[in-house]
């Protein structure tokens, strides 16, 4: 079954990936490089929603990618 992860990334640079962040100070997003870091999503739809909802963040939507972990 195919899961969905977001990423944010600048035309020609290498893709960065959208994780969760458990910090100490706080939780909240952290941006990797490494994709088997990233959030996943189980739906299209439950992805779709997250990006929408962090398009003010980053100034852009981030992509939606199908991943295979």
């Amino acid at each position: 079954m195919p899961r969905y992860a977001l990423s944010i990334s600048k035309l020609g640079a290498e893709p960065l990936y959208l994780a969760a962040s458990y910090e100490q100070t706080g939780s909240g997003i952290r941006i990797t490089p490494n994709a088997e870091d990233a959030c996943s999503y189980v739906t299209f739809e439950k992805a779709s929603s997250v990006a929408r909802a962090l398009t003010d963040i980053f100034d852009q939507a981030p992509h939606i990618i199908e991943v295979e972990y």
